[in-house]
C-alpha cells in the first residue's frame, strides 16, 4: 500500500513487456506452429525499426523487455533495436533459434550488455536437425554459442549469459 501510493502512474504500469518483433522463421520445424514455409511479413501489422523505436521510448524505465517473434534475428533492424532498449535502462532477453547470431549481432548484444539470449535446442547433432528439418544446424548453433563465449571472453563481460530452452519432441526425447 504505502509503495503503490508512493510510486502512483508508475506502479500501474506494466513492469514486463514481451514484443513479438517479426512474423517471419528462418526454419520449417515440423512441430511449430510459425513455418517458413507459410512465414511471410504481414505488412499491415508488422512494425518497422521506427515505429518500434517510438513504443521502446514510451516504456516505463527498468521495464523488462523480451523479443521474440517467428524468429527474432531475421528482423532487420534487430541490432539498432537492441542498442535502443538497452539505452533507456531496460534488462532485456532475446529469444532465438541461434542460426543467425553472426558475428556483427554477437558483438552488439555482448556490447549492449543484454541480461540473457535464450536459443531453442530441441536435441542433439542428427536428431536435432532431423525435427528441424535441415543438415548442420546443430553444428552451426554450436560454432555460434562458442563464438559468443569468446567475444564475451575478449570483452570482459558476463553478459549476455545464454539459457537453452527444449521442447520435447519423440525424436528427441531419449538424448535428453
Amino acid at each position: 500500500g504505502k509503495w503503490n501510493h508512493k510510486l502512483g502512474r508508475f506502479r500501474r504500469m506494466p513492469s514486463v513487456y514481451f514484443f513479438y518483433i517479426t512474423d517471419v522463421c528462418n526454419l520449417d520445424c515440423h512441430y511449430c506452429w510459425q513455418r517458413a514455409e507459410n512465414s511471410v511479413p504481414n505488412p499491415t501489422t508488422e512494425l518497422n525499426l521506427d515505429e518500434w523505436i517510438k513504443i521502446v521510448d514510451k516504456l516505463p524505465k527498468f521495464s523488462f523487455v523480451g523479443l521474440s517473434g517467428g524468429e527474432a534475428t531475421v528482423f532487420k533492424g534487430i541490432k539498432e533495436l537492441v542498442r535502443k532498449i538497452k539505452s533507456n535502462s531496460h534488462p532485456l532477453t532475446l529469444n532465438t533459434n541461434g542460426i543467425l547470431l553472426e558475428e556483427d549481432k554477437l558483438l552488439t548484444f555482448v556490447e549492449s550488455g543484454m541480461e540473457n539470449i535464450s536459443i531453442s535446442v530441441d536435441g542433439f547433432a542428427d536428431n536435432f536437425d532431423k525435427a528441424r528439418g535441415y543438415e548442420g544446424l546443430f553444428e552451426r548453433i554450436k560454432r555460434n554459442v562458442k563464438r559468443l563465449n569468446q567475444i564475451k571472453k575478449d570483452l570482459r563481460s558476463q553478459k549476455p549469459p545464454l539459457t537453452i530452452k527444449t521442447v520435447l519432441l519423440d525424436e528427441c526425447v531419449d538424448e535428453l
